[in-house]
């Protein structure tokens, strides 16, 4: 179908103009938030966050897993840090991983664990390299495979993760079970609040995905 070019054109002005309001209601969430209004920081990032706001998303199911400013709600996080994760945000997909493993606000499932940190991996984030390794060295929701988890160890240890490198490694249960907000290398720094958890303050920059060809999935 053929639309009018003047009609083309209004729809182009409508999303140019959109943008710079998307952007100033994301800032205005994040000034609530270091403020310490989270309540106020929600309001303004769940029209958004229903938009598709991918930080948006991910920065509302971190206040509702920590409970800050809103009741604790781990069910609530799940499904903000899913629509995030969906969208191929690596930290929520590291979250969400987190979330299974616990079997906090979603049903326990060490396999769905596993998937949610290989697609954080594959974005090089190093605490789901580690716990992918931790998983496939107990054969935790993976078939156990030293080979793999050493692979993950190693790719953990080049992403500044602390791994122990002799052969009897103690899993860090510690680690597997970890929700602190430890950002990708690849990504922008954290907006510094004055509680936890550590909201991104933006857009970040494209990850190009780990080369894991030679591991085979699973």
């Amino acid at each position: 179908m053929n639309y009018p070019r003047s009609l083309v054109f209004a729809a182009l002005l409508l999303l140019l103009n959109a943008a710079p309001v998307v952007a100033q209601n994301f800032e205005k969430g994040l000034e609530a938030a270091r403020a310490g209004d989270f309540a106020a920081a929600v309001a303004q990032w769940r029209p958004l966050a229903a938009n598709g706001h991918v930080e948006a998303q991910f920065n509302i199911g971190a206040i509702y897993e920590e409970g800050l400013g809103v009741p604790k709600d781990p069910s609530e996080a799940a499904g903000w840090y899913g629509l995030a994760a969906s969208q191929g945000h690596a930290q929520a997909q590291y979250n969400m991983g987190v979330l299974y493993a616990d079997g906090r606000g979603v049903p326990r499932d060490d396999a769905r664990a596993a998937e949610w940190w290989r697609k954080a991996a594959d974005q090089d984030h190093g605490k789901a390299q580690y716990n992918l390794g931790i998983f496939y060295q107990l054969g935790r929701g993976l078939r156990k495979d030293l080979s793999k988890a050493q692979f993950w160890f190693d790719r953990a240890a080049a992403n500044g993760v602390n791994v122990r490198g002799d052969s009897g490694r103690q899993p860090d249960k510690k680690v597997v079970s970890d929700t602190a907000r430890v950002q990708p290398k690849s990504d922008l720094p954290s907006t510094t609040l004055p509680q936890k958890p550590k909201l991104t303050s933006g857009p970040k920059p494209a990850v190009a995905a780990v080369n894991v060809a030679s591991v085979p999935a699973g």
